[in-house]
Parts: structure tokens; sequence; C-alpha cells
């Protein structure tokens, strides 16, 4: 099985972040990418899932929740760890 990692900074100078999700996804449509960050607002979880995101998790959710939500993610629960 190939194994892809893809490390992605949502802050990049001069362009969004989740542009770079869009040749991830051309190459590796399948692979799951959960996004992780200090951002909390439902817009920014939005934008992350249009471009292609799989899950969304935030650096402050308890430390049980972001596992829960990596092992959704794995295991292909689209939206997993996404702000209600």
């Amino acid at each position: 099985m190939l194994k892809l990692n893809y490390y992605l900074d949502l802050n990049v100078t001069g362009m969004s972040g989740f542009t770079g999700l869009i040749p991830i996804r051309n190459k590796a449509p399948a692979i799951p990418i959960l996004i992780v960050s200090a951002l909390e607002e439902r817009a920014i979880i939005a934008e992350a899932t249009a471009y292609g995101a799989s899950g969304f998790i935030t650096k402050s959710m308890p430390r049980d929740d972001m596992i829960q939500a990596l092992h959704a993610v794995r295991a292909g629960d689209a939206g997993a760890g996404q702000i209600k």
C-alpha cells in the first residue's frame, strides 16, 4: 500500500493554504486529509471541506476527541471532527 504524507500550512503568505488541497486531491483523491488548526471559525471549516479536507479538528479540542476524529477520518467518515 502506498503511503503518502502531506503537510500543509494554512497561513501561507500571499495565498490561501486551502488551495494546496487541490493538487493533493488531484494526485491522490482517496487519501484522507485531516486539517489540524488553531482556527475555529465555521467559515474556515467550511472552506477546508469545500477544498477537499476529509475532516477538521481544532487544537483546543480535548485529546480524546482528536484521537476519535483521526480514527474516523482514516476509516472514511467524511466530515469527522468538524465543529457542530
